[in-house]
């Protein structure tokens, strides 16, 4: 009989202390650094859903030659970068797992780069600065992240 009240009060804290984890990674997410990880993305998810607020994601591989393109020519850019550390963001690389590829799968990602804005009602918005016929310039995809962040539907 005791064994058994010491396993349900080890039980009964480990619950707590589980709970009490979950409450805190949503309040710990910050907007100063890019997030990897499934469970990263639904802390950002659950702190955006909680204050109300877009957040970006955006799905790469390795070899794809846009996605290295994408980063260096504009979210490696200081200008960029000020931008971005406004905002939550998660970057994601389907190919490193299963819970990664599913997450493509839930946003419909099928091919890369895919830079999307999360808004709070759940709905996508999808930022390309590749167009048929040019690229955009530093200032123009600024400009397109800010109008999309600032948009609430």
């Amino acid at each position: 009989m005791k064994r058994s009240k010491t396993l349900f009060t080890t039980f009964v804290v480990l619950l707590g202390l589980l709970f009490a984890c979950s409450i805190h990674t949503a309040a710990a997410v910050t907007t100063n650094v890019w997030y990897t990880s499934p469970a990263d993305y639904e802390s950002v998810q659950q702190a955006a859903k909680e204050q109300d607020k877009s957040f970006i994601l955006f799905f790469y591989v390795d070899w794809c030659g846009y996605c290295k393109r994408l980063k260096k020519d504009f979210l490696e850019k200081p200008q960029v970068e000020q931008v971005l550390s406004r905002y939550f963001r998660v970057k994601i690389n389907p190919e490193t797992g299963e819970k990664e590829n599913a997450l493509a799968t839930k946003y419909g990602v099928h091919g890369f780069p895919n830079f999307l804005v999360v808004r709070p009602n759940g709905s996508t918005v999808r930022i390309h600065p590749f167009k048929q016929g040019g690229v955009w310039t530093v200032e123009e995809f600024i400009s397109k992240l800010e109008e999309v962040m600032a948009t609430k539907e």
